[in-house]
């Protein structure tokens, strides 16, 4: 019995692949970001926490793994885990703590302490300030943890590629209910006119 011929297995396009860069490259800056916002931010919403931010656990063992040439190199990294843990579990607690009348928007991706400690606004600190902060610290600790180091200094640049990101994604909400307002717009005039023209 003859087979029936095999079809080609489908390439991705340049395009398709474009897109899949495009979203590994925005879960790369999100999980990254997030593993350092747990430390420089608080008052989160309740569903800001997903899939993304607990990548950050994988990505900080895997940065470890590839800069450590000892194990006692990966020490710092496995200090940072346990504290990004510690500190994901109080900011659960205090979701759980939190007054329904104090409850932020679910998405909230937290208040920056600097606003809190020097007064400045909180588009100031997430803009500049926090970003600048991280990666200085980053640099500073190079000295002494250049693998940590070198994290937490490029942490720095994604949370403010994050923040960037975040505005972009709202941008683009803002026109699509700018553009569906108009639509229903134009709807409800086109009705009128036919209701007018058939009464």
């Amino acid at each position: 019995m003859q087979q029936p011929p095999q079809q080609p297995e489908r390439q991705p396009s340049p395009m398709e692949l474009v897109e899949l860069l495009g979203i590994f490259l925005a879960v790369l800056v999100r999980a990254w970001a997030c593993s350092i916002y747990v430390f420089t931010r608080k008052q989160f919403g309740r569903r800001y926490f997903g899939v993304s931010t607990f990548l950050a656990v994988p990505l900080i063992g895997t940065f470890g793994l590839s800069v450590s040439r000892t194990p006692e190199e990966m020490i710092p990294h496995t200090v940072m885990l346990w504290a990004w843990v510690f500190m994901m579990a109080m900011h659960r607690l205090a979701q759980f703590r939190r007054r329904p009348e104090m409850e932020p928007h679910s998405h909230y991706d937290g208040m920056p302490r600097l606003c809190g400690w020097l007064g400045i606004s909180e588009e100031t600190a997430k803009t500049r300030a926090e970003p600048a902060l991280v990666a200085l610290i980053g640099l500073g600790m190079t000295f002494v943890l250049p693998g940590l180091g070198a994290y937490v200094g490029i942490g720095g640049l994604m949370c403010a590629a994050d923040y960037r990101r975040n505005q972009d994604l709202v941008r683009d909400r803002v026109q699509q209910l700018r553009d569906a307002e108009m639509e229903q717009e134009a709807v409800r005039r086109a009705y009128d006119h036919v209701y007018r023209e058939d009464y």
